[in-house]
């Protein structure tokens, strides 16, 4: 059983309430309207271009959103320089990441291989300040698993239910968005 089959069987668990399948079928329903900001919804997900968005796609992303705003997930935004390249391009892409700002470094390894593209390091401590300025998270270097281009909503939960962090740099932009979820209780994994 792959992590996204449990995925969808845990949401199909939780569109049996009549007043949760509503309230994701508003959220599926904005989203197919356009409704959201659609550089953050591409951060969250960004089907193959013939796909639209499913009631799955709106469970995540109405999670993701209830998790931002609540500060449980917080996120940074690095400047790139250009947009990515398709998958099979290995080397444009890794030359791409060579001039990401410092602390950041990156390397790219597309293709299906499984989750991830690649990853994204940083080499000094990362500070996250709240809308106040007061620094609200330090995170020591480290790393994060990067997801290129397209990616499904249910990849980007495996990441951050596991890893708690990911880094996302989608189709038509030319910044990664850098997530860590910094709430051990949020998304925790059961395959009951």
């Amino acid at each position: 059983m792959t992590y996204h089959s449990v995925m969808q069987e845990s949401i199909d668990r939780e569109l049996e309430d009549r007043d949760a399948h509503y309230t994701y079928f508003q959220y599926w329903r904005k989203l197919k309207a356009g409704d959201y900001d659609q550089d953050f919804v591409d951060a969250v997900f960004l089907n193959s271009w013939q796909k639209e968005p499913d009631i799955y796609d709106a469970y995540i992303f109405a999670q993701i959103q209830y998790a931002v705003a609540s500060g449980m997930l917080i996120y940074t935004k690095i400047p790139a320089g250009s947009e990515p390249s398709e998958d099979a391009n290995d080397y444009a892409n890794n030359k791409k990441l060579e001039s990401l700002p410092e602390p950041f470094s990156g390397s790219f390894m597309g293709g299906p291989r499984g989750p991830g593209d690649g990853h994204i390091k940083w080499k000094e401590s990362l500070p996250f300040m709240n809308q106040y300025g007061k620094i609200v998270q330090e995170f020591q270097p480290g790393t994060a698993t990067l997801e290129v281009g397209t990616t499904c909503s249910t990849t980007t939960a495996y990441h951050l239910a596991f890893k708690r962090r990911l880094a996302r740099w989608p189709y038509g932009q030319d910044i990664i968005w850098l997530f860590f979820l910094i709430d051990n209780e949020f998304w925790t994994v059961s395959y009951d």
